[in-house]
């Protein structure tokens, strides 16, 4: 019980009472959520840092590689993560581009 609070009030946000009236499905949901959201981040910063990286090596890095230490998926399920990153990606440029234009 213990770590839960530290989990609920720290890295979630929550209040006591908040914390108090959640069932333990609701957090677990949450909790997966924020972990969710959290991958998606590095996700993010391994491409950014992938682009950066590579303008000044000899041999390319993907953002693969770079998330291979946060990854403990087999290569099939790292490569759909991968690929429904890009999608999104994509999909929010693609998005940004027509509201600009």
């Amino acid at each position: 019980m213990a770590k839960a609070k530290l989990v609920a009030y720290g890295v979630l946000g929550l209040k006591p009472w908040e914390f108090d009236e959640l069932s333990v499905m609701d957090f677990n949901e949450m909790v997966d959520g924020y972990n969710q959201k959290a991958m998606a981040d590095k996700w993010v910063m391994a491409y950014w840092t992938a682009n950066i990286m590579n303008v000044s090596i000899k041999h390319p890095v993907s953002p693969s590689e770079l998330m291979r230490p946060f990854t403990k998926n087999t290569g099939v399920s790292r490569a759909k993560d991968a690929e429904a990153f890009f999608a999104e990606f994509a999909a929010q440029r693609e998005e940004a581009e027509r509201e600009k234009g």
